[in-house]
């Protein structure tokens, strides 16, 4: 962050330094159908430990090239690329880890997702198992025990617990259980292997997701949510009619851009003109005369 330069509005005040703390790295990769993406990051709170923002550095790759890229990417922030969509889901621990052999040689080197979780005592315990070990038969366990509820960023001084055997095997028969720290190495029991916890970072979880029915939805969505408009702000006019003797009395909900008292009136003056005109029929039926024949007689009903 540059000094702010001094000036007359500046003048009367102390200018406090303020240091901003560099992101913490953590980098996978994945490959699916060609793609490659990896590098994430978050901004972690130098006093607490606790991540204010989780925002990951996303590159997208196919056959060796560069298709997209954010810098920015969040869980309401994704990246879109030939109708994939990438999420930002979650942050899980990781370590990177170097295993030697007694010349210095590298047996193996990569990162490692402590993808599962489970609870020692009262500990919980991120780790991974089954870690393939390239040119062996064995595999590779690391585990993390912590306070449960603190995430690795918290952790002052994080351990970890690593271990190397042969599948099926009984634990008395691995070659390697060791506890270590960051930078702290460790070493098999013939003293012919070192394992080292290069760094623990937090590695982003993405969620990669392909809707090729999107065409479809956002069209049908867009016609039911203006169907629901249309329902709510331009409903069926409800009348509820009361009979009384020769009284009728009539009554309605207001509802949205609908005037019931002018329906009201509609419906009562309406009423009233065919009360007038049954009336009038039926005053006139009263005294109709009787049909007279050709002789002028008159001709009897029935």
């Amino acid at each position: 962050m540059k000094a702010r330069k001094r000036t007359k509005r500046t003048d009367n005040y102390k200018v406090a330094p303020l240091e901003l703390d560099r992101p913490r790295l953590a980098s996978s990769w994945v490959e699916e159908s060609g793609l490659v993406f990896a590098n994430g990051h978050e901004h972690v709170d130098p006093k607490t430990g606790i991540p204010t923002d989780y925002v990951t550095d996303l590159s997208v790759y196919k056959d060796g090239v560069l298709v997209a890229h954010s810098d920015h990417l969040r869980v309401n922030d994704p990246l879109a690329y030939d109708g994939i969509v990438f999420h930002q889901s979650s942050l899980i621990p990781s370590v990177t880890i170097t295993l030697s052999d007694a010349r210095g040689c590298f047996v193996c080197a990569q990162p490692v997702v402590l993808d599962q979780t489970g609870t020692v005592n009262g500990l919980q315990v991120d780790f991974a198992s089954g870690v393939p070990i390239a040119g062996s038969s064995m595999t590779m366990s690391v585990l993390f025990p912590h306070t449960a509820g603190l995430q690795l960023a918290q952790v002052a001084h994080p351990v970890f617990l690593v271990s190397i055997g042969t599948p099926g095997a009984a634990p008395t028969t691995d070659k390697l259980v060791a506890r270590v720290s960051i930078g702290e190495p460790g070493y098999s029991f013939d003293k012919q292997w070192t394992v080292v916890v290069n760094s623990a970072k937090e590695a982003t979880v993405l969620l990669v997701t392909k809707d090729s029915g999107s065409i479809l939805i956002w069209p049908t969505a867009v016609i039911l949510i203006l169907s629901l408009c249309a329902t709510f702000y331009f409903p069926q006019r409800r009348i509820w009619i009361r009979i009384q003797g020769q009284r009728v009395q009539m009554a309605a909900l207001r509802e949205h851009f609908v005037n019931i008292r002018t329906d009201l009136l509609g419906v009562s003056k309406q009423a009233a003109s065919q009360s007038q005109r049954a009336s009038h029929l039926q005053g006139e039926g009263e005294h109709r005369p009787y049909p007279q024949n050709e002789r002028g007689n008159v001709a009897k009903r029935g």
